[in-house]
């Protein structure tokens, strides 16, 4: 099923009280989900990671609100 999420671009780090936030899918339990998410290595200010991002053509973006999401 196809969750309506609601996107922040790669471009636009998120930084919070404890740091930098990503995005909800990194922790996501649900299993019926069918939004275009992938596995991509990134860097955040100098540290690569493996992150579960929304693709959109062929821009990345971190969820921020997703209606699907169980944590």
């Amino acid at each position: 099923m196809e969750y309506r999420c609601k996107t922040q671009s790669m471009d636009r780090t998120i930084i919070g009280p404890q740091g930098v936030l990503y995005s909800l899918c990194e922790n996501c339990q649900t299993k019926d989900c069918s939004n275009p998410i992938e596995k991509q290595k990134v860097s955040v200010f100098g540290v690569t990671r493996e992150l579960r991002l929304f693709v959109r053509g062929s821009e990345y973006y971190y969820v921020v609100e997703c209606a699907g999401c169980t944590t």
